[in-house]
């Protein structure tokens, strides 16, 4: 569950846009934002042309229709690979004094087919929203076309922003539900008359960054040549507080997925105990419902065993960081595997869930299965582990 009362990058105020996810009206969890994170650009908005290698454009297009339309996403393969070449290389110096406030990106995937488009919204933390009913969006966000079409082959499914930002979804809210009119219309209108709209349509291997907080929709796609989809890859970078979050199950991701139908089982099994006077729930979930519910149980397990994994995943990276991280504090390349497991225990003491000897002595055991570490005798001889036994205490261990 994230906690994001305070953060550091900006503030957290109150704001309608109008939606409020099931489980938090359940639980009576006032809507916020967070605005005014402060970046280098303000305002910003641009296009690149030739925004990545176009071969890993066409990797992503086809990694992405073989999906059959259902969506990928990670965070930070191909992911890190757009990350460099667009974000790194191509945006740099635009951003470049923002890194250190950039926690890490998340990178999803969408192919769409005619008469689909994507309605009026902004980017946010989706999981702290469903959690909080806060509003984080990323601090900077990017579109790349990955379909390889000339121009023209496409009629549609141009990409479009405000540039007034959070005042304008404001007024407009989320996917048009505080209009009095309809939605359709009044973008139209909205869009024909008002000079803050960026038009940027479809073309192979063009980027578009912006900051992340900018409403946007994508127009429907009103005619593809019979053989193709549009693919998008979309980008959120996003700050040290919710990124964590992102990490853990990024947008679109199988992870994400389950944990957002978890959340909507959740609520839907907490509703049938009915809302208190303030319209919360009276009870909340207890142990009967669950066990009434199977998907839901089913749903319980797994999140459970993702926590655990990504627990262990995190332990192991802290644990390779240590021993690795020697080298540049000044610590002898060679030496035992029991000096490794006492630094390990020294590192760690303070943590929570600190790992015991086993743990490390396994830990440091992987590490040389995986080429991360070399098991040394005294006159230099290598040495391998085999079997299932561990590497003696006492064996020497090059760690640069």
């Amino acid at each position: 569950m994230n906690k994001i009362d305070k953060c550091t990058n900006g503030e957290v105020v109150d704001f309608d846009d109008g939606h409020i996810p099931l489980i938090c009206k359940l639980r009576n969890f006032k809507t916020r934002i967070v605005q005014n994170q402060v970046r280098q650009a303000s305002n910003f908005f641009s296009v690149y042309e030739n925004a990545v290698d176009p071969a890993l454009a066409s990797l992503i297009y086809d990694a992405s229709v073989k999906l059959n339309g259902r969506p990928w996403g990670t965070y930070h393969y191909l992911a890190v690979k757009v990350v460099a070449q667009f974000i790194i290389s191509r945006v740099g110096d635009a951003i470049s004094s923002d890194y250190s406030k950039i926690h890490g990106t998340a990178v999803w995937a969408l192919s769409a087919s005619p008469k689909s488009e994507v309605q009026y919204h902004i980017d946010y933390a989706e999981l702290v929203r469903y959690e909080t009913n806060i509003i984080y969006p990323p601090i900077y966000a990017g579109t790349l076309h990955c379909s390889n079409m000339g121009d023209g082959e496409i009629v549609g499914g141009k990409f479009e922003a405000n540039l007034e930002g959070l005042s304008h979804y404001e007024k407009v809210g989320y996917k048009g539900k505080k209009l009095s009119t309809d939605p359709t219309e009044f973008l139209e209108k909205d869009r024909s008359s008002s000079s803050a709209w960026m038009s940027v349509p479809y073309r192979f291997n063009r980027g578009i960054f912006h900051d992340g907080d900018l409403p946007h929709l994508s127009t429907r796609i009103e005619a593809l040549p019979a053989d193709k989809k549009r693919v998008i890859v979309g980008l959120n970078m996003f700050g040290h507080d919710c990124g964590p979050s992102a990490m853990h199950a990024p947008e679109h991701s199988n992870a994400f997925n389950r944990q957002v139908k978890l959340y909507q089982l959740m609520a839907k099994t907490e509703g049938k105990n009915g809302l208190d006077s303030g319209g919360g729930c009276k009870k909340g979930l207890n142990l009967g419902l669950i066990k009434e519910n199977k998907a839901l149980s089913k749903l319980l397990v797994l999140a459970k065993r993702e926590k655990v994994k990504q627990e262990l995943r995190l332990e192991a990276e802290k644990l390779d960081g240590i021993i690795l991280g020697m080298g540049t504090r000044g610590e002898k390349c060679k030496c035992s595997v029991k000096f490794l497991i006492e630094e390990c225990q020294k590192c760690t003491k303070e943590d929570e869930n600190a790992p015991n000897e086993t743990t490390i002595h396994i830990h440091i055991n992987q590490m040389i299965r995986t080429g991360k570490l070399r098991v040394v005798r005294v006159e230099g001889e290598e040495v391998g582990v085999g079997g299932g036994n561990l590497v003696q205490v006492d064996e020497i261990v090059c760690c640069c």
